[in-house]
């Protein structure tokens, strides 16, 4: 559906216009300030609404305006301006229609009628309104992305820290693999000190056990000499010596058999476990350093782990968003979207050339728009001869229709213009000829 005759009276700095458009690409020329911009505008405020239309859209020193737009599908648009406001009456075949304003917003999209509109977008809503028209939207998958991203982010610094701990942390290869007990050891050495207090028990024993024997040695003695002195009392030194005798001899057997005894004990060696007291300490320090480097390389292997884990997470929804965005039908080849925004040949949108990124946003225009496919470009004059070629073969091929506003400046300038604005009206030369 394309614009077929434009008729506008009083609106901004028109006094009063009437185009009829020949071809795909429209350009209104003139010099500044003459009312070309405001044919644009006159097509705006007839189509868009309350919303397109400014506080002031009537010509000053005028009390009212109009707009005339047919269509080529039979379909006028009649919208009036008076201080108290505008009214619209559009009809189909003549016929008047309901909800006038209702009809004419299914028209369009939502980047209505400048193309140069989605350039000037930020760019998550570029890529919102690319993912609503190619039906693809990977909202879920980059945010799944972003945070898979950090957590690996974070797994990997966690990765790094331990592996920094691990590097620094101390190895000694001759420690044993468990700690030395101290209780033990004490506990062996207060049950040899028990053996040694018992053998020292024992040998006290056999000092005993001598002494016994030399007091016996000493009566045998005081016999002896009794008898020799006391020849009378022989017979009962006898029968006592006799007693000490047997005495004696049995007090020296006991003492020869507990010498025997004593001469067979073994003292336990107490330095060695002093020793090893004075040891443990150390001995148990590397073993606990040896433990806790292996607990920081089971950290570091379970860390690197995740990482991978994470990164191979982060690889399949790369791959899913390619594989969508592989099957997307997008208005312009290498055209796609990214967490981040619109991309150009995998690169930001916004970093594009300007020729670039004006025929994707004409494409963007045109395919918004598939009803009502007229297009506004305000700054023609920023084109070169290449962009504006460009965008007239886009808009033939999309049977569209792009009205172009041009400051001239010559009269080459003016050549190259459908139609040129001049106070307010088209030039009467221009009038006269196409009658």
């Amino acid at each position: 559906m394309k614009i077929t005759r434009l008729e506008s009276t009083n609106v901004k700095r028109l006094v009063a216009v009437e185009i009829e458009p020949d071809g795909s690409l429209v350009t209104i020329g003139g010099r500044n300030e003459q009312g070309k911009s405001s044919c644009l505008d006159a097509i705006m405020y007839a189509l868009g609404g309350k919303g397109a239309i400014p506080a002031e859209p009537i010509r000053a020193g005028e009390k009212r305006a109009k707009v005339v737009l047919d269509l080529d599908s039979g379909l006028r648009v009649e919208r009036s301006f008076t201080s108290k406001g505008s009214t619209l009456k559009v009809t189909q075949d003549g016929a008047k229609q309901t909800s006038p304003q209702a009809i004419l917003d299914a028209l369009y999209g939502p980047i209505s009628f400048d193309p140069e509109e989605y350039s000037r977008m930020p760019p998550n809503k570029q890529a919102a309104i690319l993912r609503e028209l190619t039906g693809v939207d990977t909202a879920e998958l980059d945010t799944e992305r972003a945070d898979v991203f950090q957590e690996r982010t974070h797994a990997n610094r966690t990765v790094r820290d331990l592996r920094s701990r691990l590097q620094a942390a101390p190895h000694h290869a001759d420690a044993p693999d468990e700690e030395v007990s101290v209780a033990e050891l004490t506990d062996e050495l207060e049950r040899r000190q028990g053996v040694l207090d018992a053998n020292d028990e024992k040998r006290a024993q056999v000092e005993v056990a001598h002494e016994n024997a030399e007091d016996a040695r000493e009566c045998v003695q005081v016999a002896k000499d009794a008898i020799t002195r006391l020849e009378g009392e022989l017979k009962a030194a006898k029968e006592h010596l006799n007693e000490r005798l047997t005495y004696c001899s049995e007090a020296t057997k006991k003492a020869e058999a507990v010498q025997a005894k004593a001469d067979a004990l073994v003292d336990p060696d107490l330095n060695e476990i002093r020793e090893q007291l004075r040891s443990a300490e150390d001995t148990n320090r590397l073993v606990r350093e040896n433990q806790a480097r292996k607990r920081l390389a089971d950290q570091l292997a379970d860390a690197e782990g995740q990482a991978e884990k994470l990164t191979h997470r982060i690889e399949d929804i790369d791959d899913e968003k390619a594989k969508q965005l592989s099957e997307a039908h997008f208005p312009v080849d290498g055209l796609g979207f990214d967490e981040d925004g619109v991309t150009l040949d995998g690169v930001p949108f916004e970093q594009g050339s300007q020729a670039q990124r004006l025929r994707v946003s004409v494409a963007m225009g045109l395919a918004m728009n598939p009803e009502l496919k007229v297009l506004l470009i305000r700054n023609g004059s920023a084109l070169d001869n290449d962009s504006l070629a460009m965008v007239a073969k886009m808009a033939e091929e999309a049977d569209a229709q792009v009205w172009v506003e041009m400051v001239t400046r010559n009269a080459a300038d003016e050549e190259a213009c459908s139609v040129i604005i001049e106070d307010g009206a088209v030039r009467q030369a221009e009038l006269e000829a196409a009658e």
